[in-house]
């Protein structure tokens, strides 16, 4: 003779289940405001090449200090409508590398910032 095990019943809480899932919506709703998307504001126009160094040269001054300004003179070159700007290489010889940074064109957005080694 077989002794048939019997299964637990779970017990359902309807309630429960209600109230588990209202808090999750309003969790989201909470939640939405603070990743709304945070960009800098528009330009009025699209900026130039100066504009582009300069906004590079601030964010090289912050992340690097005073050592960028020993590599004079900085570059912009216009790629895909993203400003690729960077400062003189080292010359020939010399171990090291320069800063970079991507700058947008339309808003002049700060994309990227590196320092080559």
């Amino acid at each position: 003779m077989r002794c048939r095990a019997s299964r637990p019943q779970l017990e359902r809480d309807p309630l429960g289940s209600y109230m588990r899932f209202l808090a999750f919506l309003s969790s989201i709703a909470i939640a939405a405001p603070a990743c709304a998307r945070t960009s800098a504001p528009r330009a009025a126009a699209p900026i130039d090449s100066l504009a582009a160094v300069r906004i590079a040269e601030g964010a090289w001054r912050q992340a690097f200090g005073g050592l960028i300004d020993s590599e004079r003179p900085f570059r912009a070159l216009l790629v895909d409508s993203v400003w690729e700007v960077s400062t003189s290489y080292p010359p020939p010889g010399y171990l090291g590398g320069g800063a970079h940074a991507t700058i947008a064109r339309r808003d002049g957005r700060l994309i990227k910032v590196w320092h080559e080694q």
